[in-house]
């Protein structure tokens, strides 16, 4: 239920704007520098959970993708790191 005692359907949207909450959390994944620059397959997972055509096997799973401005970003950060 939001602030108003209406309920908020879950959905990338409402998970992503944080109107809804009460059974979700952020899920993060910290990555070692060192792995990303030297390990070909931590490399490989990162830019694959990334790559917008990925987005629906994210989702049909059950998770809620980056908002896309900050995949955007990451990605970004990714391609200096080499």
């Amino acid at each position: 239920m939001n602030e108003k005692g209406c309920c908020v359907k879950p959905n990338e949207i409402s998970i992503g704007d944080g109107t809804y909450s009460p059974l979700s959390r952020h899920l993060y994944f910290y990555i070692n520098k060192q792995s990303l620059i030297n390990n070909d397959d931590v490399r490989a997972f990162t830019k694959y959970f990334l790559a917008r055509e990925n987005r629906f096997e994210i989702t049909s799973v059950g998770y809620v993708p980056l908002p896309q401005n900050t995949a955007n970003k990451t990605r970004d950060r990714l391609q200096t790191m080499k």
